[in-house]
C-alpha cells in the first residue's frame, strides 16, 4: 500500500522519517518547535494555492503540535472556522 505524504497524520510523521511541516507538500510552516509553530498559527492564512485537503491536514497538524507545546489555538480555531464558511475576516 503507497501512503502518500498528504494523507499523514502528525502522530505519523516520526514513523515515516518525514520533516515536519504543516503543508508538506510546498514544505511551508515547520513545525519543530515551539517558536515555529506560534509562526506557522501566525502565517497559516497566508500561504496561498493549496488544496482544501492540505489546508485541512496542515491545520490539523498545527492544532496537534500547539497542543504539545501547550498554545492557546481558540483564535486560530475561530478564524478557520470562519475560513471554512467562506467568512475569513481577521481576528
Amino acid at each position: 500500500m503507497q501512503i502518500k505524504l498528504g494523507d499523514l497524520f502528525p502522530e505519523d510523521l516520526k514513523k515515516a522519517n518525514v520533516p515536519e511541516f504543516a503543508f508538506i507538500i510546498k514544505k511551508k510552516l515547520p513545525l519543530q518547535s515551539k517558536r515555529q509553530v506560534f509562526s506557522a498559527i501566525k502565517d497559516f492564512f497566508n500561504i496561498k494555492n493549496t488544496s482544501p485537503e492540505e489546508t485541512s491536514q496542515a491545520f490539523k497538524k498545527i492544532l496537534y503540535k500547539a497542543d504539545v507545546y501547550q498554545i492557546c489555538t481558540i483564535a486560530f480555531s475561530k478564524r478557520y472556522e470562519l475560513l471554512l464558511q467562506g467568512q475569513e475576516t481577521k481576528i
